[in-house]
């Protein structure tokens, strides 16, 4: 989803591949990065607030599941 709104807002080719990185580890998303050409202060920036966002809003989400399967 990020990727695909980043190409529909025309961001330049290595920022889309920036977004490719998101649910990976930083040091993982680094060397993909430099694998992608893509810039790596925003590979950076793209993982760790993935992270944050993710650990922040992770428990609101999970509390809210009823399902015995989940």
């Amino acid at each position: 989803l990020p990727m695909g709104l980043a190409y529909l807002l025309h961001m330049s080719e290595p920022t889309i591949l920036a977004f490719a990185t998101r649910a990976v580890t930083t040091p993982i998303a680094l060397n993909i990065a430099t694998l992608l050409h893509a810039p790596e202060t925003l590979v950076t920036l793209i993982v760790i607030l993935s992270g944050v966002i993710g650990a922040a809003f992770s428990p609101f989400l999970l509390k809210h599941i009823h399902d015995e399967r989940a």
